[in-house]
């Protein structure tokens, strides 16, 4: 699917931008290019960035009680 519909860019190529350690929005659209046209996406690749964080030490306590 694609993110940046000015640049072309897709969710994987984000994802694959996180993965090799870029954190940030800036480092992200440095390496893929998103976001620095229109900036419609920039929204959804921080959520991206979100997305990706390891859950919280509370929560991961929670999650186990729910199980």
């Amino acid at each position: 699917m694609f993110i940046c519909s000015c640049r072309a860019v897709t969710d994987r190529q984000i994802k694959a931008s996180i993965d090799s350690g870029n954190d940030n929005l800036h480092a992200i659209m440095e390496d893929t290019g998103a976001g620095d046209c229109c900036g419609s996406c920039q929204e959804d690749m921080l959520q991206m960035i979100l997305d990706s964080l390891p859950p919280r030490a509370e929560q991961q306590e929670a999650n186990l009680q729910l199980h």
